[in-house]
């Protein structure tokens, strides 16, 4: 199934498909990712750690298409869908990331080799709640962003680690006053705590006077978190670089989150 989305016209940008094979989102370069109950009884793992998917149900394929678009794809430009999009988007029903005790965690999205697989494709969207409806948009975005970088299909400025101490511990205490939105000192998940914290919050948030002992990202622009002005700079460095370079508006990501 080949579908043209946002022009409106019949356009080969890559595969959406709501019935496949199994190799399609189990098979990996490291191996099969398909969990199951392996039975076993004598107090070992009980299950094959994966993932474990449903085909989306044909009856919400046209539901769950217009999800994506309101909450995904709407955000690129057609150009960069096309340079970047994996060659199969897998529409499911059910898809779960599943742990070796045998724990079902929903997951909305999953990142595969050469797909990314989306929930949602039941008759449960016909009641997603507003929460899940932010959950999914923050989830699909992120995992497409940084997919982005991990293939080398956009970069980061080296502009955006320039004053930033990588060296010296980082804590809930000191990590705002320092430039950072996490507390974590790995510069390589410095960028990604910024689109996280960027798509999955509305301006009017992130500039709100946030309350004492508040680690959320509400309020990292405002005096009382960003006390050095390092994380606006840090801010205004990331969202020109994903508007200038790729046409890409985080903010605006953000700022579609749903309250009701």
């Amino acid at each position: 199934m080949t579908i043209g989305l946002l022009t409106g016209k019949i356009d080969v940008i890559f595969f959406i498909l709501y019935e496949y094979q199994p190799r399609d989102i189990y098979w990996s370069v490291s191996g099969w990712n398909e969990a199951y109950d392996k039975g076993t009884s004598d107090g070992g793992a009980t299950w094959q750690a994966g993932i474990k998917a449903t085909e989306a149900d044909q009856n919400y394929v046209g539901q769950q298409l217009d999800l994506l678009e309101n909450k995904f794809l709407r955000f690129y430009q057609d150009t960069m869908l096309r340079r970047c999009m994996p060659l199969k988007l897998l529409l499911c029903s059910e898809l779960y990331n599943v742990k070796n005790a045998g724990t079902h965690t929903l997951a909305n999205v999953v990142n595969g080799f050469d797909y990314l697989a989306v929930n949602w494709g039941a008759e449960s969207i016909l009641s997603m709640t507003a929460t899940q409806q932010n959950q999914f948009r923050v989830d699909i975005n992120n995992t497409f962003l940084i997919r982005l970088i991990d293939n080398a299909k956009t970069v980061q400025t080296p502009e955006f680690y320039k004053g930033t101490n990588y060296t010296d511990n980082v804590t809930n205490q000191n990590m705002y006053e320092r430039g950072f939105v996490k507390a974590s000192k790995n510069q390589k998940d410095d960028w990604p705590n910024y689109i996280n914290a960027i798509i999955s919050t509305p301006y009017s948030d992130l500039i709100a006077k946030p309350q004492a002992n508040d680690y959320t990202s509400k309020g990292i622009l405002h005096s009382d978190k960003d006390k050095n002005g390092l994380i606006r700079k840090k801010y205004d460095i990331i969202i020109e670089h994903y508007k200038t370079n790729y046409k890409v508006d985080l903010q605006a990501i953000g700022d579609a989150k749903i309250t009701q």
